[in-house]
């Protein structure tokens, strides 16, 4: 298939072709634009034109004299003040009469019309132009921003081996910096996701924010999203060593970034873009809070510090500390699962702690959450933003939580619902395969029931397989683990041979983790021994660690956004 005229795509895109005539050319359109990356960039720009123009409102009847008067009447006005870049395809767009209509609303007895003086406002402009405003690789709080006319384009562009990066557009307030950049080659835009292909983002991808002195603000991480042939950056402008509210940044900055290869290409694509936060800096608002929550375990207490209200999201600032009774049993704890995973070869995530909480509203609803265990269910969270600092010394733990700020604003409370912690687990079981053969064998363990309900050999690795356990190479064990009341996970898992043999074995989970009627945890999954070339005569199966909860826990705490 050729490619596509502007007419054509909007004659697809307006619904002004018959049902027939879009069935004949639909699939043929779809693998066009899957191959031409020209057409795909030029067909999502008129696409996102015709959604901003159809959520205007319905328009109202209008003469059938109105498309000729007004086009009149543009034709009238002076080249120069149409936005650059902007003239052929805003003319274009308006000579289709459906599209021209779209444009005047009547909403509560006032018509609400664009300019033909001005063009278009500033915001308006903004937001139909905006990547933003998608939610593909962005979020609510950039969406906003967008609307509210807040980003700005930008014309940062580096070129070597015959590829250009370009950086296209920019927000930026106290609380992060996010970007929107491409490739293009021979003239044509790239999927950034091709030329991000087998390369090592972190070695060869370099973001990082300075002042405009070059001093250090921000180079500890970042966060990548696709949004169609665009890859979009997230830096969090957060320095929880000092200044969480970012009163001392600087009101000019500059957003680096160095790349030293794209794709299997190396060469050098080095650009800066400045960054002025003066304005937005304006309109974070800090609310200190400062309550305190004495938790279970024993010697863990929770402070909510304060909440932050900006134009990208709404955070909030807290801390947990462990007292030294704690602190011992934590550093216990990380000394034996590092002598663990220096014997089995084995690498343990230990984790000591989780919470759970909800913001709610006035009535009681729950606007966002950040939930943790097995239900999951974060909801309108903004993960580009989240952060944690960890002080073992001190036993003190602090962390931002970001939400959309849509949605968390005005009279909140926050409810804690959990909190999750590590202990060491002793559990052992020995049993022999072919006596799981003949039955499952179960063990209980501390009013947890513990079932091997098979042991299998499998020469090679069967990936598309259905049934599950012959996926893996090796010898599979099918585990189910029903456990007893505030326990939520049984883990770290080693299984030692006849010999002796003691390793830490890669698990599958089969199932989710799900309640009973009793309200306890119970889930399916699979242990797999890849380095094992037969089944052994006996095996030994230990659990290192149990994770428990409480959820009779009662803190609700009163915020105070504003409007």
């Amino acid at each position: 298939m050729k490619c596509l005229t502007f007419e054509e795509m909007m004659e697809y895109l307006d619904g002004e072709i018959t049902e027939r005539e879009r069935s004949q050319i639909e699939a043929d359109l779809e693998a066009h634009l899957e191959d031409c990356a020209r057409c795909m960039e030029k067909f999502r720009i008129y696409a996102e034109d015709v959604k901003a123009f159809d959520k205007l409102a319905e328009a109202p009847q209008l003469p059938d004299t109105f498309t000729v008067e007004t086009m009149a009447r543009i034709a009238a006005e002076k080249q120069e003040q149409a936005p650059a870049g902007w003239t052929d395809r805003f003319t274009n767009v308006f000579w289709r009469g459906t599209i021209l209509k779209k444009i005047t609303v009547v909403a509560a007895g006032v018509t609400l019309a664009i300019s033909l003086s001005t063009f278009v406002s500033p915001t308006f402009a903004s937001y139909v132009k905006s990547v933003f405003t998608s939610g593909e690789g962005t979020d609510n709080g950039l969406k906003r921003a967008a609307e509210q006319g807040l980003t700005s384009s930008a014309e940062a562009k580096a070129t070597d081996q015959g590829i250009t990066v370009a950086v296209k557009e920019v927000f930026a307030d106290p609380m992060r910096i996010a970007a929107v950049f491409g490739f293009e080659k021979d003239g044509k835009a790239i999927k950034s996701s091709q030329m991000h292909h087998n390369v090592d983002l972190n070695g060869r991808y370099k973001f990082y924010v300075t002042d405009t002195a070059g001093n250090m603000v921000y180079d500890s991480g970042y966060r990548l999203g696709e949004h169609g042939l665009d890859t979009v950056l997230q830096i969090s402008l957060q320095d929880m060593e000092k200044d969480m509210e970012r009163k001392e940044i600087s009101n000019n900055l500059v957003l680096h970034m160095e790349v030293s290869q794209i794709g299997d290409t190396k060469g050098k694509w080095n650009l800066s873009v400045p960054i002025d936060l003066q304005k937005l800096k304006e309109k974070v608002a800090v609310i200190p809070i400062n309550s305190k929550y004495a938790a279970t375990p024993p010697g863990m207490s929770i402070e909510l510090k304060q909440a932050a209200k900006g134009v990208s999201a709404t955070q909030l600032f807290y801390e947990v500390k462990l007292d030294d009774g704690l602190m011992k049993k934590y550093r216990d704890s990380m000394k034996y699962f590092e002598k663990l995973d220096e014997e089995t070869g084995g690498w343990t995530d230990f984790e000591w702690y989780d919470i759970s909480y909800r913001i709610v509203d006035r009535q009681g609803k729950v606007v966002a959450a950040n939930k943790q265990g097995p239900e999951g269910g974060s909801q309108n969270v903004i993960e580009s933003l989240y952060q944690g600092r960890d002080d073992p010394d001190k036993g003190v733990y602090t962390w931002i939580d970001a939400f959309d700020p849509t949605v968390v604003k005005n009279s909140l409370a926050v409810e804690l619902t959990k909190v999750m912690w590590n202990e060491l687990a002793d559990f052992e079981f020995t049993f022999k395969p072919e006596d799981v053969a003949k039955k499952p064998q179960t063990k209980e363990y501390n009013g947890n029931t513990i079932t091997i309900k098979s042991v299998s050999y499998n020469p090679v690795e069967n990936v598309g397989s259905k049934r599950g356990f012959d996926r893996y190479k090796g010898v599979v064990m099918e585990v189910e683990c029903v456990l007893a009341k505030d326990v939520v996970y049984l883990d770290t898992w080693t299984i030692t041979d006849e010999e002796g043999k003691r390793f830490e074995p890669e698990t599958h989970r089969k199932s989710d983790v799900v309640k009973n009627k009793d309200g306890n945890y119970s889930y399916h999954f699979w242990i797999t021994a890849e380095n094992w070339d037969k089944i052994p005569k006996t095996i030994t199966l230990n659990a290192h660690r149990v994770v428990l909860q409480d959820t009779n826990v009662n803190w609700k705490v009163p915020i105070q956004l504003g409007e």
